[in-house]
């Protein structure tokens, strides 16, 4: 009987802190968020066997979609594409670019995440438990880092092995999270542009709405939301120098970006996780 009675106390705790506080919700939902991560790596890992029998199972799609579906579930994190998202399946190579916020990144990509597309990774990360038999799985791309060579032939490197397997790539060309707070894009490094210059890919931008209020990490606020994307239309790469392509690429996705916005989706008082 003690112990219900200790039960209680703490889950009526628990859900007053939890809609009094928004540093707690915050670290709550941040922990959900990496829970998401975990099980949909889980999940790709056990994926992973299948292959061999069913080439078509796509263990990255398959990380993601548990990691959507959780992120979603138990974080709050809904995503509302609102333009394109038949442009998220092709049955040629194409570059995809996102705008880099944060960490909800993740989840919010998670939920619009195309088929036969892999991440550029670090070597080391092979050795992390799960993540990395999963992105190995996944037929990810691994960089030495180590390795002294120019940024070109290592995105020419990438590009041949996308087409040897048929396969999209998803990179964020800002390089780093922004932790953005307008409305405004950060300059774009020339990578993935040269990549696609190379090998004549078009360039498909994702562009996520910019998260704060409902989310910002550095003020630990972390609500409910439904993030308005938007994927636009292909831009070809054919006949363009790097850098007319980066800027029409930049140039786009700062208009689309504009016209999207993060909305914080409402809360009841003692409200659940759900």
């Amino acid at each position: 009987m003690i112990e219900i009675i200790y039960f209680i106390i703490l889950q009526s705790l628990f859900y007053t802190l939890f809609d009094r506080s928004p540093t707690f919700r915050f670290y709550v939902r941040t922990i959900l968020l990496f829970t998401a991560m975990a099980f949909g790596s889980l999940m790709g890992l056990l994926a992973a066997p299948l292959t061999l029998i069913n080439k078509s199972i796509d263990v990255n799609a398959t990380a993601t979609y548990f990691n959507g579906l959780v992120s979603k579930a138990f974080a709050g994190v809904q995503v509302d594409v609102v333009s394109g998202k038949q442009h998220l399946r092709f049955t040629r190579p194409v570059v995809y670019v996102s705008n880099h916020q944060s960490n909800l990144d993740t989840a919010v990509l998670a939920q619009v995440y195309p088929e036969r597309t892999v991440i550029i990774a670090k070597k080391e990360l092979k050795s992390v438990p799960i993540l990395g038999q999963v992105l190995q799985a996944g037929n990810n791309i691994f960089l030495d880092r180590k390795v002294r060579q120019s940024a070109i032939e290592s995105m020419n490197k990438v590009g041949n092995r996308m087409e040897k397997d048929s396969l999209s790539l998803m990179i964020y060309p800002e390089g780093t999270r922004t932790h953005q707070i307008t409305n405004t894009i950060s300059t774009f490094k020339k990578g993935a542009f040269h990549l696609a210059t190379q090998h004549g890919f078009d360039i498909v931008p994702i562009v996520n709405a910019t998260y704060y209020p409902a989310y910002d990490e550095n003020e630990k606020r972390f609500d409910k939301l439904i993030v308005q994307v938007k994927v636009l239309d292909p831009i070809p790469s054919a006949g363009k120098s790097v850098e007319e392509l980066l800027k029409e690429t930049h140039d786009k996705m700062s208009a689309a970006l504009a016209e999207i916005q993060t909305i914080k989706a409402p809360c009841r008082k003692y409200e659940t996780l759900l």
